[in-house]
C-alpha cells in the first residue's frame, strides 16, 4: 500500500472545508448565543444584588457576555469588517496572490494551504472574542485580555493570509521565483 503525498492529504483535507466552516460558523453562533443568556440571567443577580444593596455588584460581567456574545453571533459579519478595515478589501481571492509563484503543483499546495490557514485563522478570531469574555470574571488571570487581542489580530492576519503574505512581501522586499 502506497502513502499518500503530502499534496494529496492536504488536499483532501481542503476538500471538507465548506462542511467545517459550517460547523464551525454554526458553533460560534450557538457560542454566542450561550453568551447572550447568559448575560441576561447576570443581569438578573445583578438586579436583585443592586436591590439588596450589595458590595459585589459589578456590571462589567453581564455587560461583557452580552456585547461578546452578539459578536460571535455575527462573527462573519464581524470578521469581514475587521479584514475590510485592517485591508482595505472586502473578499479576497487567493488566486489573484499567487501570480508571482511558479510552479503549478507549488500553487496548487499554497492554495490548499492557505485554505487551511484562513480556517484556522477564523478559529483563533473567536477564541480571542471568547478569552476576552472571560476576563470579566473575577478570577481571571491577569494579561487574558491581551492574550484575547493578540488571538483576534492573529486570527485576523490568517484568515486574510495571501494580503498578509503581501504586505510582509512589500515591506521586507523578497521576491518571488517567476
Amino acid at each position: 500500500m502506497a502513502f499518500p503525498s503530502f499534496l494529496t492529504i492536504i488536499e483532501h483535507i481542503s476538500q471538507q472545508m465548506p462542511v467545517l466552516w459550517k460547523v464551525v460558523t454554526g458553533g460560534v453562533f450557538l457560542t454566542g448565543l450561550f453568551f447572550a443568556l447568559k448575560s441576561i440571567y447576570l443581569f438578573k443577580d445583578y438586579g436583585e444584588m443592586r436591590v439588596m444593596m450589595s458590595a459585589n455588584t459589578d456590571v462589567r460581567k453581564p455587560l461583557g457576555y452580552l456585547i461578546i456574545g452578539i459578536i460571535l453571533m455575527y462573527a462573519p459579519f464581524v470578521a469581514g469588517q475587521v479584514l475590510h478595515s485592517m485591508f482595505d478589501q472586502t473578499y479576497v481571492s487567493p488566486v489573484t496572490y499567487l501570480s508571482g509563484i511558479s510552479g503549478q503543483a507549488f500553487k496548487d499546495t499554497f492554495q490548499v494551504m492557505g485554505n487551511i490557514i484562513e480556517f484556522i485563522g477564523f478559529i483563533a478570531f473567536v477564541r480571542g472574542w471568547i478569552i476576552i469574555a472571560n476576563t470579566t470574571q473575577q478570577q481571571s488571570q491577569p494579561g487574558s485580555f491581551a492574550k484575547g487581542l493578540i488571538h483576534i489580530i492573529g486570527g485576523v492576519f490568517a484568515i486574510n493570509i495571501w494580503g498578509t503574505f503581501k504586505v510582509l512581501q512589500a515591506t521586507i522586499g523578497w521576491k518571488t521565483g517567476g
